[in-house]
């Protein structure tokens, strides 16, 4: 397991090393072997994950660990007939019993956020189009299914936490941008109702909308680096592998009035691991692989 980690920290730091020195490029970089073989051994570190956590049998967590941790629906729940990232995907994973929602924003061309993961429609919805070289009208006439970020705030805002993760290219027009999230984002307090997030933190530099304490940097792989930095710039907090994360790490930041969030629990054995370790948030692919456990939670969050 350790080697793993140790292989796929040293590619991770490769690629990311020349990202974190300059500004990150408007076009997705070109696949190249050396990003095959890393989404390769990363996804072979997720599936042995897993297993590790799928032995034995966790106790029940008390419950005020139960109290503690939210758990979050990535890209919401989607199914066959329901494509990520979309209104049925949320509406799936809240009636799954997750606590809140994880989105991607993404820019048109006309400076208007929508919630989609990839830069274009192709994977999702079959569709060839670049969402930042359509304006939102056009885009909506092509794809009615992907959501406004505005929409989805005003349907799952203030009921539901809200996890927004932020994809790049960083704000090209940030004043106007900062102006349109501070707009839909008024009657949301953050923290309490959201959280902004970012594989690159340099993205937060920008988002100046709401406090830093309300921003999660993302580590994949780099966690003690993504740690420091939490802590010296006093972000909200850190989210990251639960295999990358230890105790001490979860215990510090929260003695700092700093949240940690986990992904990806996608099984039942790894949510009660997780919970009882103290975590605030996790994070699950597979809402209705943990179901069964969400729906017998003895808080039952409203």
């Amino acid at each position: 397991m350790f080697f793993m980690v140790d292989i796929f920290s040293f590619f991770q730091f490769r690629s990311d090393k020349k990202q974190d020195s300059e500004v990150m490029p408007h076009r997705q970089p070109r696949e190249t072997p050396r990003m095959r073989l890393k989404q390769w051994i990363e996804h072979r570190f997720y599936a042995l994950a897993e297993r590790y956590c799928a032995v034995g049998r966790p106790a029940w967590p008390p419950v005020h660990k139960w109290r503690r941790c939210g758990v979050i629906a990535h890209r919401g729940a989607p199914a066959p007939d329901v494509p990520e990232n979309t209104m049925a995907a949320y509406e799936r994973a809240l009636a799954l019993g997750a606590d809140g929602i994880e989105l991607d924003v993404r820019w048109t061309d006309d400076g208007q956020p929508v919630v989609c993961h990839d830069p274009d429609l192709q994977r999702v919805f079959q569709l060839p189009h670049r969402i930042a070289d359509l304006s939102l009208a056009d885009l909506k006439t092509r794809c009615p299914l992907l959501p406004t970020l505005q929409e989805v705030v005003a349907r799952f805002g203030r009921r539901h936490h809200l996890m927004v993760e932020f994809k790049p290219p960083p704000l090209v027009r940030p004043d106007m941008q900062n102006r349109r999230l501070a707009d839909i984002f008024s009657g949301l307090q953050p923290v309490r109702d959201y959280h902004l997030m970012a594989l690159n933190p340099e993205l937060f530099d920008r988002l100046v909308f709401a406090p830093p304490r309300a921003c999660l940097p993302i580590a994949r792989t780099r966690v003690r680096q993504f740690s420091r930095l939490a802590a010296e710039r006093r972000l909200g907090g850190l989210a990251g592998h639960y295999m990358l994360i230890g105790r001490a790490m979860i215990d510090r930041h929260q003695r700092s009035g700093r949240c940690i969030g986990t992904g990806f629990v996608d099984t039942p054995a790894c949510l009660l691991r997780e919970v009882a370790r103290g975590v605030d948030w996790v994070f699950t692919d597979d809402a209705a692989a943990i179901h069964a456990q969400l729906i017998r939670r003895p808080d039952r969050r409203p």
